[in-house]
């Protein structure tokens, strides 16, 4: 049977969803923190109790969800050392069950974790590869269940990591968000205010520090064992920040302006930015038009572009009912029944002419319930009940056919198996049902 009904896949991607009322409370002191543009700072935690007592050092920050889709965003740096890093939320309220999810500098998720259950600790393990900038964004698995009890304590730090040291200080001129590191891979992103702290180990290092239109200082440091060290960095004089160009393209009718200023397409589409410039982009439809997304670089995807490099991004735009909407998902494998001995194809086909994010999974029977391994974009599994989208933002007119398994079956255990596409709205939560477009699964049988 080409369609599995609901409820049989409902075990792999849906939970209940329950309702209750909401109680008002005030919003935490991180707000407004909405998105990427406007993410707070989150201090690496060095768990040394010494170091917790540092005047200005914020070891842990404490959230809640104070509004119906409220979403808290947090920035920070993070070393190619291939050390774990932890961000976790505790002390969770009864009412909370928070998803955490981990982008780069560029928009791509890196990381997703949500056990939902309530008022139960979260934690997103990530083992870093390419150093830069990193996004964390927490929310409600339930956006509608805000108020009371929903608060939460959020931290990073790195599991295996031994800090004797800490460095604290400030740059001069006043600088937000400049980059300190160490050659002992210390790093620290400073506060609006200039200050910076950094758990460290003891010993001699260079600080240098790193800020969009001055050129890069370095100075010798030498932290002691369980000690303080207090340093003011004096930053050189400016230099010529470097630039990269946004180019915005449009289909269909609608202007598209931008935050800071500089896009007015109509007229002006491409302005060049300071690196790490976080732009925020604007689609402004025309009468008869609805502005159905964005597409381009994947960075472009949320309509906030970080200019660290050129980018290109183009809004659509389409005409109110020009056509029914419409989008079909279809998965299938080349046979209903494989042996050990066989090879097994599995394709999923998108065509329609409605946006969609496609998610792609394998699920495999396990006792009474399932495990279900997703696609990621590069074709390969992603970890064991971690829902991850093999394509963001499939097109309007792109019809998508992608064969995603092409295996001999030598050493898979006999049993019952499916091959799943959903292609749901860009941007939802794949477990919401109600955000599903279309979706199709295959049902096959491997025997020895």
């Amino acid at each position: 049977m080409k369609k599995i009904i609901i409820s049989t896949i409902a075990i792999c991607f849906v939970f209940c969803i329950s309702w209750m009322a909401q109680i008002a409370i005030a919003a935490d002191k991180y707000e407004p923190d909405e998105s990427r543009a406007q993410a707070n700072i989150l201090m690496l935690n060095d768990q040394v109790p010494a170091h917790q007592n540092i005047p200005g050092y914020e070891w842990r920050q404490f959230h809640d969800f104070d509004h119906q889709g409220d979403q808290d965003w947090v920035i920070f740096y993070a070393h190619d050392r291939d050390t774990p890093y932890t961000i976790s939320v505790t002390d969770a309220g009864k009412s909370c069950d928070a998803v955490i999810e981990i982008y780069d500098a560029i928009g791509t998720l890196v990381k997703k974790t949500d056990d939902r259950v309530e008022e139960q600790d979260e934690r997103a393990e990530w083992i870093c590869t390419q150093k830069g900038y990193y996004y964390a964004k927490i929310s409600q698995y339930d956006p509608n269940k805000y108020g009371a009890d929903t608060g939460y304590t959020l931290m990073l730090y790195q599991p295996i990591g031994t800090f004797g040291a800490f460095i604290k200080g400030k740059v001069n001129p006043v600088v937000s968000k400049a980059l300190m590191t160490t050659d002992g891979k210390g790093e620290a992103i400073t506060l609006p205010n200039g200050n910076f702290f950094m758990p460290h180990q003891a010993g001699s290092f260079t600080l240098t520090a790193s800020a969009a239109g001055y050129s890069p200082v370095s100075m010798p440091i030498a932290p002691s064992e369980i000690s303080t060290l207090d340093v003011t960095v004096e930053l050189a004089g400016t230099t010529t920040p470097t630039t990269y160009a946004l180019t915005i393209s449009k289909s269909g009718s609608g202007a598209v302006t931008s935050s800071p200023s500089g896009i007015s397409c109509g007229s002006d589409c491409s302005e060049s930015y300071a690196s790490d410039t976080s732009v925020t982009l604007t689609a402004t439809p025309d009468s008869g038009y609805t502005f159905s997304g964005w597409s381009g670089d994947s960075d472009c995807s949320d309509g906030v572009v970080t200019m660290n490099a050129a980018r290109n991004c183009e809004a659509v735009f389409v005409a109110d009912n020009p056509m029914p909407q419409s989008l079909t998902v279809n998965a299938y494998f080349d046979k209903s029944s494989y042996t050990t001995k066989d090879k097994l194809l599995f394709t999923v086909d998108v065509v329609g002419n409605i946006s969609s994010d496609l998610y792609v999974a394998i699920f495999v029977p396990a006792g009474n319930a399932y495990d279900y391994y997703t696609m990621t974009e590069l074709n390969t599994l992603a970890g064991r009940n971690e829902i991850v989208p093999y394509r963001l933002n499939l097109a309007p007119a792109e019809q998508f056919s992608k064969l995603f398994m092409d295996v001999f079956l030598s050493g898979v255990f006999a049993g019952s198996y499916a091959g799943c596409g959903v292609a749901v709205t860009p941007g939802a939560e794949p477990l919401d049902t109600g955000k599903w477009i279309d979706y199709d699964c295959q049902w096959i049988t491997i025997s020895n």
